[in-house]
C-alpha cells in the first residue's frame, strides 16, 4: 500500500510545503511511532549469537542451485536498482509535470498489489527457476524501451508492463533459494538472497545515475536491459547444471539434505 500511495502522497506534501516536507513528514510519523512502543528485554529472551554462521552460509554458497538463486535476485535487481534514483529527473527531463510524475511512479506499484499472488502459483506450478527466467527474459525489452519513451505515459505503459513481470519474478527468486537451502538453512538462504538483491540494487543505484547524467537514457537503460540478459542466462544454465530447472514437486535435491547441518559432529 505504501509503494501505491506513497509516491503520489510526496509530491502532494511537496507541493504543499516544498523539498523539505516530504522528507521532514516522515520522520515525524517514525519518530511518533517509536514514542508509542515498549520493548522490554530480559536476559532470558537474549538469542546467543551462533558461532557457526560463517560456515552456515558457505554451506548455503557451496550449493549450484542457491547460486543460481542468488543470480536471480542480483537480475531482478539490477534494473530496479538503476531505475530508483533514475527516473524521477528522467520524467522531469521530458517535461512531465510533478502530479504525471507522482502517477506514473504510482502506477508502477499496482501489479504489485493485483498480481503478485498470481507469480507465486505459477513458480510453485511450473519450478521456480524456469518461472524466473522465463519471466526475466520477458522483462528484458522492457527494461529497453524505458530508453526509448519520451513521454510520461509511455513510461507509465512500459513500467506496469514491466512490473507485471516482476510479480512473477520476485515470488519465483525467493522459492528458488528456498528450495536450493538446505531445511535448517532456510533463513540463512533467504538472508542471502535479500543481501545479494540489496548489494545489486545498490551497485546498480551508483552507476545508473552517473551514466544517465553522461550518456543519457538510452545508454542507461540499454546497459541495464544488456546486464539483465547475461546475468538471466547465467542463471539458466546455472540452474540446468544443478538440475533444479524442472524439479519434480516434493522432490528435495540430495546434497540439501547432505548439507543440512554445518554444525561440526
Amino acid at each position: 500500500g505504501g509503494f501505491v500511495i506513497g509516491p503520489p502522497l510526496a509530491f502532494a506534501i511537496y507541493a504543499a510545503g516544498g523539498l523539505r516536507l516530504p522528507f521532514l513528514a516522515p520522520v515525524v510519523l517514525l519518530v511518533l511511532a517509536g514514542l508509542s512502543l515498549r520493548v522490554r528485554v530480559r536476559d532470558q529472551d537474549q538469542i546467543e549469537t551462533a558461532v557457526r554462521t560463517k560456515g552456515e552460509i558457505r554451506s548455503v554458497l557451496a550449493l549450484p542451485a542457491a547460486r543460481a538463486a542468488l543470480l536471480i535476485g542480483a537480475a531482478a535487481n539490477l534494473s530496479i536498482g538503476a531505475f530508483e534514483p533514475v527516473i524521477a529527473k528522467q520524467l522531469t527531463d521530458i517535461g512531465a509535470s510533478d502530479t504525471a510524475a507522482g502517477l506514473t511512479l504510482a502506477s508502477f506499484a499496482l501489479p504489485y498489489v493485483f498480481f503478485a499472488w498470481y507469480g507465486g502459483r505459477v513458480a510453485d506450478r511450473f519450478g521456480a527457476y524456469r518461472t524466473a527466467v522465463i519471466s526475466m527474459l520477458c522483462t528484458v525489452p522492457f527494461v529497453a524501451m524505458f530508453g526509448l519513451a519520451e513521454t510520461a505515459l509511455a513510461i507509465a505503459i512500459v513500467g506496469v508492463i514491466r512490473s507485471c513481470f516482476d510479480t512473477i519474478t520476485t515470488p519465483s527468486g525467493s522459492a528458488a533459494m528456498a528450495h536450493a537451502s538446505p531445511f535448517k538453512l532456510l533463513a540463512t538462504g533467504q538472508g542471502l538472497y535479500g543481501a545479494n538483491s540489496s548489494l545489486m540494487t545498490g551497485i546498480a543505484a551508483l552507476a545508473g545515475a552517473p551514466i544517465y547524467d553522461v550518456w543519457g537514457a538510452k545508454a542507461l537503460w540499454f546497459a541495464s536491459a544488456g546486464s539483465m540478459l547475461v546475468l538471466t542466462v547465467a542463471t539458466g544454465f546455472l540452474a540446468m547444471r544443478a538440475g533444479a530447472w524442472n524439479p519434480k514437486p516434493g522432490v528435495v535435491a540430495p546434497e540439501t539434505i547432505i548439507s543440512a547441518d554445518p554444525s561440526p559432529a
